[in-house]
């Protein structure tokens, strides 16, 4: 564990490696790998833009690369160079499925109270979805600059018997909330490079709605509903349509046994376990 970074230390630490996997693409971390002809590999865990200077060192480090990892097929797709995709994993000893169904509760969101992320979308679905008369709760979990908006709309709008601004909670707490609810939503109005959140939510019963932009569908897969990014009224005629259809609802969750296989950290540890040993054996065969 090295606690004090320095272009010495990582020199060093580079030198003394038999292999290399970065975590994500810094170029002060980064560099001394490429440097040196160092075996390496690179996970992708967002979106990087390959503009000017900066760009050109990007390439340059991914080109010496031995592998790149993306953790979506949209991530790897964006690259300038082939990558293979090991997707981020949940924590299957956490988020599972109670003994006991009581999913009181219709709506969740979990996730950063600021623009991009779209509780506020969220919200302007209820309003359409209460003028035909179909009156939902729904919990916001998490926090940020856009909380004290998202209150005074609340209240604005008359929907504070409705809805439950939470603020923070531990991933404990997370998972027993999502054991309550019967729709997690993931309205992001960016395009996600993943969407572990909505993997913890299919764990825990929850049926998923997100936007289909990015890497976020991959993580959805057949387990949940997807619609355009920023599509409030699409958003809410996806809540409308589980809520209206028990049946579509359970035939969804029927999936996520199946699904959930790949993402479970024994399966994502053997993927980075194989990866090593395959830059260690072309690096020095």
């Amino acid at each position: 564990m090295i606690r004090k970074i320095n272009p010495f230390s990582v020199f060093h630490a580079t030198f003394q490696a038999d292999v290399i996997l970065h975590n994500h693409l810094s170029i002060k971390l980064c560099f001394a790998s490429a440097l040196l002809h160092k075996p390496y590999g690179i996970i992708i865990q967002n979106w990087l833009s390959f503009k000017g200077f900066k760009g050109l060192l990007y390439k340059w480090i991914l080109k010496k690369a031995n592998i790149i990892i993306g953790v979506s097929q949209a991530i790897a797709d964006h690259l300038p160079y082939k990558a293979i995709v090991i997707s981020n994993l949940y924590d299957n000893s956490l988020f599972d499925l109670p003994k006991e169904e009581n999913r009181q509760k219709d709506l969740l969101f979990v996730g950063r109270m600021v623009d991009g992320k779209g509780a506020k979308d969220l919200l302007e679905a209820m309003i359409l979805l209460k003028q035909e008369n179909i009156n939902l709760t729904a919990s916001f979990v998490g926090y940020g600059p856009e909380e004290a908006n998202l209150i005074a709309f609340v209240k604005a709008n008359d929907l504070e018997q409705k809805v439950s601004i939470l603020g923070p909670k531990t991933q404990q707490e997370v998972a027993d909330l999502m054991k309550k609810h019967k729709i997690l939503v993931v309205p992001s109005i960016w395009n996600e490079p993943f969407g572990i959140v909505a993997l913890e939510g299919i764990a825990s019963g929850c049926v998923v709605i997100g936007t289909e932009g990015g890497g976020l569908k991959e993580a959805i897969g057949p387990c949940g509903l997807t619609y355009p990014n920023g599509d409030v009224l699409q958003l809410a005629n996806k809540i409308k349509e589980l809520i209206k259809n028990p049946d579509l609802f359970y035939s969804l969750r029927l999936y996520a046994k199946d699904h959930l296989k790949r993402f479970t950290k024994e399966i994502i540890g053997e993927n980075y376990y194989n990866v090593l040993q395959k830059i260690l054996f072309e690096s020095y065969s």
